[in-house]
């Protein structure tokens, strides 16, 4: 079983680099990247849009190319914008930790951390890249407890989300830590295929390499060859399609280690030298360094000494890429072959070795638990003097704290009665105020309802009195024109005279009309104002909304300020072109007079042309009038009401 306990934690080492952010990456990170670039060509994205996809070309960047990840991670943090630096804090534990520096990288992930809780907390995908990071730092710090802790916190967050290959990930890695800290086999299984099921629910080619090599790998272990060969073969066939050779020369590592387990010589020489020559075009030097060993192996078995021997030789070299624990194996792989070619001196040689670099490893052991114990014991102390300070400081605290609240009562109860005192005078004032209001309301209402009645009863008076007497006359000289002689000169005078007859009572109709129009009883305002603008070839009307009829009052002083208005604009502005538009939604109404005539200074001009009026009126339903005007450009008025 001495190749699982390699293969298991460069496997995992791997994960790490490859799954730091999950949600973005991809099968490809060539396509990935160029996908992501494109879309920061586009004008359309908004500034936290434009965040979101630095940040995922960062992440992106990370095990790909470390320097843009880099330059991503400074733009990002120099931001004003709280978020971006959120996601530059993230990146750069990404960052650090890869790099193996991982000082930097907790506090990087505490301030993120921190900031999460304060302003992010309902960013369960956030949540969970924080805590898988942190699971990641614990796991490469060999504090597997911690590391799980955390773990298992991000993969609460990734279920909010279905963040299946997050999941997948996450339990992929508590799978291998379970195994650090000698859990049985079967809770490693446990989440070995909740991995896979997060896989394949993922359908994510990534996810699915990685569920399939740790199921493979932990079967293995569990003594389930053919299972675990099955899987193992499956993830080599996706790291081909992945077109990673990394993750191929892994697969294939792997399966040449369970082959030589079950003493399939001729099938573990395939895979071996697969995936040296994988490692090889790669310079994977770690992997290489192992496999050599592993070859020595089989072809020992293979009773083929002088290849054993150069494989040997060949691991012996590049041994210093392996961790001190990993060289013994290539120090066993010679002392075999030493013993079964019968060479004493190459025992020795190697056995002295190996002896001294398992003391190394059991003197690194040793100093790693009193370094641990170390920080334990100064925490605990410094937590004690804490503890101490806090106790003295209390009845300091309570005692000031007694006078301070003490102080604190009789400032308020001044404060609070010099308050009332001046509330009931505030309300005092405002209740004369909103009398004066109301009394003032009253007059302009009373006035607007006998302006209404007059122009009604003229309107009516003008139309069938004089209009109707009129009527008469022209009828009565229609009668004589054709009841008598008239010379040629006296029937063009009487011909124009009957015109101008005609023009009268047009004239009369249509200010009878424009005082109180009848379609604006019958029709409301739409239909009225269609009329009145139709009578002036100079005006424009627009009507804009729900054609819902208004109480009489309100259409009546939107009626006439229209009326008022493009009058104004027409004797006083010389306006050539006036347009007229009505908005009526749910809840206002409004209307807006725009004229190209001479314009005026709206500051200088406070009575005169009517607008004095017609902000009486206006006001007196609450409305709102506002004129934008300036010498020789022009005018634009609008009048707005709110419909309760």
């Amino acid at each position: 079983m001495r190749f699982l306990n390699f293969l298991t934690h460069e496997f995992f080492t791997l994960t790490i680099l490859l799954f730091v952010v999950l949600a973005v990456r991809g099968a490809d990170p060539e396509k990935r990247e160029k996908e992501l670039l494109q879309q920061l060509k586009s004008s359309h994205l908004s500034e936290n849009e434009k965040i979101i996809v630095w940040y995922n070309l960062a992440s992106v960047y990370i095990g790909y190319k470390p320097d843009k990840a880099r330059l991503y991670a400074n733009k990002l943090g120099q931001s004003s914008i709280e978020l971006a630096r959120q996601y530059g804090c993230m990146t750069m534990a990404g960052i650090t930790l890869n790099e193996g520096k991982y000082d930097s990288t907790e506090l990087y992930l505490k301030e993120a951390l921190s900031r999460f809780h304060s302003s992010f907390s309902d960013d369960a995908k956030m949540g969970s890249e924080i805590y898988n990071r942190f699971g990641h730092l614990y796991t490469v710090r060999s504090s597997s407890d911690n590391a799980i802790k955390h773990y298992l916190k991000a993969l609460s967050y990734s279920e909010i989300i279905d963040d299946y290959a997050q999941m997948c990930a996450i339990c992929t890695n508590i799978s291998y830590l379970y195994g650090q800290v000698g859990a049985e086999i079967n809770i490693k299984l446990e989440y070995a295929y909740k991995a896979l099921g997060y896989a394949e629910k993922s359908k994510d080619i990534w996810a699915m390499e990685q569920a399939y090599s740790m199921l493979g790998n932990t079967l293995q272990e569990a003594d389930s060859t053919e299972k675990a060969l099955e899987y193992q073969l499956k993830g080599l066939e996706l790291s081909r399609k992945m077109k990673s050779e990394q993750k191929e020369c892994f697969a294939a590592l792997n399966i040449g280690c369970n082959y030589l387990q079950i003493n399939e010589l001729e099938k573990a020489e395939k895979y071996f030298l697969m995936a040296l020559d994988l490692s090889k075009r790669n310079s994977l030097k770690r992997p290489e360094a192992y496999i050599l060993s592993c070859l020595a192996d089989v072809y020992r078995e293979k009773k083929q000494y002088d290849k054993s021997g150069f494989y040997v030789e060949e691991a012996m070299q590049k041994k210093g890429a392996l961790s001190d624990s990993e060289q013994l194996d290539v120090y066993l792989a010679a002392i075999n072959l030493s013993v079964v070619k019968g060479d004493l001196g190459d025992f020795e040689k190697y056995f002295e070795a190996y002896s001294n670099q398992l003391e190394k490893v059991h003197n690194t052991v040793i100093h790693e638990k009193m370094v641990e114990l170390e920080t334990q014991y100064e925490t605990e102390k410094k937590e004690k003097r804490i503890s101490e300070l806090k106790s003295n400081q209390f009845y300091t605290i309570l005692i000031g704290g007694i006078g301070f609240v003490a102080l604190l009562a009789l400032a308020l109860t001044l404060f609070f009665r010099n308050r009332l005192v001046n509330s009931k005078k505030s309300l005092a004032e405002q209740k004369v105020a909103q009398m004066e209001q109301e009394k003032r309301l009253i007059t302009i209402q009373a006035v607007l309802d006998g302006e209404t009645n007059e122009r009604s009863r003229l309107a009516r008076d003008l139309h069938d009195g004089l209009g109707g007497m009129l009527s008469v006359v022209k009828l009565n000289l229609n009668g004589i024109k054709s009841g008598a002689f008239v010379g040629d000169e006296d029937v063009v005078r009487f011909a124009k005279a009957l015109t101008l007859l005609d023009d009268s009572i047009k004239e009369l109709r249509r200010v009878a009309h424009h005082m109180m129009p009848e379609s604006l009883l019958k029709y409301g305002l739409k239909a009225s104002l269609t009329d009145f603008c139709n009578d002036i070839p100079s005006t424009e009307f627009h009507y804009f909304g729900n054609n819902d009829r208004l109480d009489s009052q309100l259409e009546i002083i939107i009626y006439r300020a229209a009326h008022e208005l493009v009058n104004n604009a027409l004797r006083h502005a010389n306006a050539t072109k006036i347009n007229l538009q009505l908005v009526q939604e749910i809840d206002r109404i409004s209307l807006t007079v725009q004229d190209d005539g001479k314009g005026f200074d709206p500051d200088a001009v406070k009575d005169g042309m009517g607008l004095e009026n017609i902000n009486k009126r206006v006001a007196s339903l609450d409305g709102k009038m506002s004129i934008y005007s300036s010498p020789d450009s022009g005018t634009e008025i609008n009048i707005e009401f709110q419909l309760n």
